[in-house]
């Protein structure tokens, strides 16, 4: 089955996300793009799982989803402000058969 959500990179920020989105029932997948660190205890993981969320590896089932958040983690600037460099080890491009009518969403956080 489908899910309706992925959630592209799952460290401090995708992670939560992922989380959120399992707890309010909506189907959802995660693909890693490294060695990000998971921030839940084994008791939240097991919880994830049993709600239906799962981790693929799979490309081509990102192609499959309605909506994917890439969320890609950015250091500061020098000076504690913004920047507006390339995203660092930017996950994989979505798939070529990517379905029409489905949303990408390239979610970064910055201090406010």
């Amino acid at each position: 089955m489908p899910a309706d959500l992925a959630v592209i990179g799952l460290g401090p920020f995708g992670l939560p996300l992922a989380q959120a989105a399992v707890a309010a029932g909506i189907p959802t997948i995660g693909y890693r793009t490294g060695p990000e660190p998971g921030s839940l205890s084994p008791a939240e993981q097991r919880r994830m799982l049993a709600q239906g969320f799962r981790v693929t590896t799979s490309a081509a089932e990102l192609g499959r989803v309605r909506t994917a958040v890439i969320c890609a983690p950015t250091a500061p600037a020098a000076d504690g402000g913004r920047h507006h460099r390339p995203v660092p080890a930017p996950p994989p491009p979505p798939p070529p058969h990517q379905p029409p009518h489905n949303t990408l969403v390239l979610g970064y956080p910055q201090p406010p």
